[in-house]
């Protein structure tokens, strides 16, 4: 508004300036620059600077964290992959091979130790998984104090392995002099031999913390043992077609134990 006023007054000024001197024709003066002062700017007034805004920088992701289960199954398909050709190998020794049938399970190693008069006890990882037709191998190291004692192998149980009918494998000695038989128990009690009778042989290495292979080859009646690859004997039995299977040491006095390691089961069954 203040520009607009001068400008009208600074027109009035001209105006009457004119009117006055139109009898004579001034000189032509030199029109003054105009001053800073004079002329109007529109400068425009400042704005305000605008705040910086906050950068949305990410959040770091986690990285995902491999699936658990599918690593436990992956190193399990490994760990069988790298014995599936020994088991093979053992198996060919008695005319079989893994183009047949399917492994039922690698069991972990198991030391079994007993230290009171006539006690026996036996543990497995695998308690409710059964099987009818089966080779079964592991290593068995004994060592005992005094007395009768050595290592049992239970297949074919019934559900309650202590209790249950179910056939053993023993092997013992007394003074040395190594022993095996096949047993049907039931109650947890003797009920019969199966192999007629305990059977000596020099198949079964006897001396202390000596280590035995144990093959047991069970195929509908039949029931094989052999110690080190060497046959200890064939025999037949229809009572029990199938059952879990355990580990377990015994003895009438002193102190035994019966590490069983390298244990693996191939199981015959079709499904």
């Amino acid at each position: 508004m203040f520009i607009y006023k001068r400008a009208i007054l600074l027109s009035l000024f001209v105006f009457f300036l004119v009117g006055c001197q139109s009898l004579s024709t001034p000189e032509p003066t030199a029109t003054p620059e105009p001053t800073a002062t004079d002329v109007p700017t529109n400068t425009p007034e400042p704005t305000a600077t605008p705040e910086p805004t906050a950068t949305n920088t990410p959040e770091p992701t986690a990285t995902p964290t491999p699936n658990a289960t599918a690593t436990i199954q992956a190193q399990a398909t490994a760990t069988v992959q790298a014995v599936i050709g020994e088991i093979d190998k053992a198996l060919q020794k008695f005319e079989l091979s893994t183009e047949t049938g399917q492994l039922g399970f690698l069991h972990n190693p198991v030391t079994v130790k007993v230290d009171t008069y006539g006690e026996g006890k036996h543990v497995s990882d695998f308690p409710d998984i059964t099987f009818k037709d089966f080779v079964l191998q592991t290593k068995v190291t004994w060592n005992s104090k005094t007395g009768l004692a050595g290592c049992y192998i239970i297949f074919r149980s019934e559900p309650d392995n202590i209790d249950g009918k179910q056939y053993r494998f023993y092997m013992m000695r007394i003074l040395n002099n190594p022993l095996w038989d096949f047993e049907y128990y039931h109650l947890d009690r003797f009920q019969r031999s199966v192999s007629q009778g305990i059977q000596q042989t020099s198949a079964l290495l006897s001396a202390q913390d000596s280590t035995n292979t144990i093959t047991l080859i069970v195929q509908g009646a039949k029931l094989a043992a052999y110690s080190n690859g060497e046959r200890l004997g064939i025999f037949n039995d229809s009572r029990l077609s199938e059952g879990s299977v355990a580990f377990g040491a015994f003895q009438e006095s002193g102190e035994t134990s019966c590490t069983f390691e390298n244990i693996w089961l191939w199981s015959l069954d079709e499904e």
